[in-house]
């Protein structure tokens, strides 16, 4: 990893899931300790960086070296937390301020994005609607980026903000009627509900839904109650949700299917082993305006 001044993202840690390992812990507490130096201008967590589903928040902020440590990285630079879907409600915590003074915790308001009316293979027109979300756009290093969570982008649930925080936190709140034992069921089942009311079967679930909102947010905006085209592309749209890494350049379905339109859509990956896929994924953006993914784990061995 080229050291220099940059921008760090990550998401899904999902601290306090029983995914978020020892492993995996003792291995971000390292990628925060000699990943982000004095060069690192600010750092994103891209939401869901507390699971707020499968532990109270009481027990996730009793650790002490979690808490020392989430600081600790906040002093070094500018900490943004974004609030993704398994920590919706995290900026109504009221001592979220006091437990961490060096994170800026960015919450989820009702504001409006731009999202296809269908999905599936019809590409306009297209809706500006309000939706739950804690995504912003910045401008570092003079590059306009969009950065968000990405389930807000998800066709069903955009709708009605609520519904996905309604299925998502059964799976939770039944855990106290059937026993710890079968929280990951449990997780996996309602996941799998999401799924299906919430993807098109020709879209491959939400990687695909997510990389075509991507697309939409690169080349349009909301402006009055209608969606405009922006007079230039964004350099780059980033997401987490999904759990896997991504970085690939955009096309205009639109206009040509193969026309390129110059924007990177970046995925974070995650922080989590969940049997098939152990994560220590990390996104950087360079004061020259490149991006890379990296994972921790590989820069360490």
């Amino acid at each position: 990893m080229r050291r220099g001044k940059r921008m760090v993202f990550f998401s899904d840690t999902h601290i306090g899931s029983p995914n978020f390992t020892r492993e995996r812990e003792d291995l971000f507490y390292d990628f925060l300790e000699q990943g982000i130096d004095d060069d690192v201008d600010a750092m994103y967590l891209v939401g869901d960086g507390f699971d707020l589903i499968l532990k109270e928040w009481r027990d996730i902020v009793s650790d002490k070296k979690l808490v020392g440590r989430l600081n600790e990285a906040g002093e070094k630079t500018d900490f943004h937390v974004l609030v993704g879907n398994h920590d919706i409600g995290l900026d109504h915590i009221v001592d979220f301020g006091r437990v961490f003074p060096h994170l800026e915790l960015q919450g989820a308001t009702e504001k409006t994005i731009v999202l296809r009316e269908k999905v599936g293979n019809e590409f306009s027109p297209k809706a500006a609607i309000e939706t739950l979300s804690s995504g912003r756009h910045i401008r570092p290093y003079g590059k306009d980026i969009i950065v968000a969570h990405g389930y807000e982008f998800d066709h069903y649930f955009s709708g009605d903000p609520k519904r996905y925080d309604t299925v998502i936190r059964m799976a939770g709140n039944l855990r106290n009627i059937v026993g710890n034992h079968v929280d990951t069921r449990l997780l996996q089942f309602w996941e799998a509900i999401r799924d299906g009311l919430g993807a098109d079967p020709d879209m491959q679930g939400n990687k695909k839904e997510l990389l075509l909102a991507a697309r939409d947010a690169a080349l349009y905006r909301p402006e009055e109650g209608e969606v405009v085209r922006r007079p230039s592309p964004l350099h780059a749209v980033i997401f987490g949700h999904t759990h896997h890494q991504a970085k690939q350049k955009l096309h205009d379905e639109v206009r040509e299917e193969r026309n390129m339109i110059r924007t990177w859509y970046v995925n974070t990956g995650c922080w989590i082993d969940n049997g098939r896929y152990r994560g220590s994924d990390f996104t950087v953006l360079y004061k020259n305006g490149q991006i890379r993914n990296y994972k921790w784990e590989n820069l360490r061995a």
